[in-house]
């Protein structure tokens, strides 16, 4: 019975942890379009920012510009996460849930499993195998 409530834990507690994933960006997109759109604009500051077409210019803006696309990234991980792969887990632990529910229901109550420290009452004794 233990076993079942901490397995009932451990989902709860990737459930809290899964339903809000982490984002690089500031600012929240819904579509991989609002992160393109993101980036343009990212992307476009960098070239204010860093005008000159001398090395120190070029290599600051490709730093820059590595940020951005970095951005892009995290962003369209979180658009693609929140529109396919966080509604498949929470129908998978919803049907978990249920499942776990449906055996507890199904254990009488008082009737546990013995825990691990418990050796069984019957059967063969455990030590060297005598050839």
């Amino acid at each position: 019975m233990s076993k079942i409530l901490n397995i009932i834990s451990i989902v709860a507690m990737f459930v809290c942890f899964a339903a809000q994933p982490a984002s690089a960006t500031e600012q929240k997109a819904k579509t991989i379009e609002e992160c393109q759109k993101i980036y343009n604009a990212c992307y476009a500051q960098c070239r204010k920012d860093y005008p000159t077409q001398d090395l120190e210019g070029d290599a600051q803006r490709t730093t820059c510009g590595t940020t951005c696309a970095a951005q892009r990234t995290a962003c369209k991980a979180a658009v693609e996460y929140a529109t396919k792969a966080r509604p498949a887990l929470e129908d998978m632990i919803e049907k978990l849930k249920s499942f776990l529910d449906e055996i507890l229901k199904s254990l009488p109550e008082g009737n546990q499993a013995p825990s691990p420290d418990q050796k069984p009452k019957s059967g063969p004794e455990e030590g060297p195998v005598k050839i």
